[in-house]
């Protein structure tokens, strides 16, 4: 790590990537989720005149994840010095004109409105055996499980959000109530 490489195994390493090809490659994710480590790796091969095998996509995956681990340390880290670590500091510090209200504005039903994409940009993440599924169970993970612990200060954990869970519960979006509901049309 001093050298400025994340090594791809913890004992007796005998490859490493540069911090700065991770960079790149989070960076360059970020901005199209549909590059994927093959791609990059292969191009990295081809700028270094190595030839592709799959078991270096393998070692940058582990070394990335890594690296994904080290970044999410150094943020909790500074945000304990900014004293930024209090489950509620976001909600605290939302963005003033978000939640601004003006004088004599009519009451709304929906004082903030969020949109996320369900969930279903992980479905093109975790690979899983054939479609087989017995007793009810979805097929099995592809991937090992590796025990990361991704913690983010922007999410609850899925055991906090668990214990509100309704059994039952009606489908929100009904037309039972769409007179009321200013948003249903």
């Amino acid at each position: 790590m001093r050298q400025g490489v994340v090594p791809c195994s913890p004992i007796h390493p005998t490859a490493a990537v540069t911090f700065g090809a991770l960079e790149l490659f989070r960076i360059a994710w970020l901005c199209c989720p549909h590059f994927s480590i093959q791609a990059f790796v292969k191009t990295l091969c081809d700028l270094q005149g190595f030839v592709f095998q799959r078991y270096i996509s393998r070692q940058f995956s582990i070394a990335f994840d890594l690296y994904l681990q080290i970044r999410a340390r150094v943020d909790s880290i500074v945000s304990q010095v900014l004293q930024r670590d209090s489950d509620d500091w976001r909600l605290k510090h939302a963005c003033a004109a978000c939640t601004y209200k003006l004088t004599d504005e009519p009451e709304l039903k929906f004082k903030l409105l969020y949109a996320m994409d369900g969930n279903d940009s992980l479905k093109r993440v975790i690979r899983r055996l054939p479609d087989e599924i017995e007793g009810g169970h979805p097929p099995l993970s592809h991937d090992l499980p590796t025990g990361q612990v991704l913690t983010s200060s922007c999410y609850l954990p899925r055991e906090f959000v668990n214990r509100f869970a309704v059994a039952g519960s009606t489908d929100p979006f009904s037309d039972e109530d769409s007179d009321a509901n200013p948003c249903a049309g």
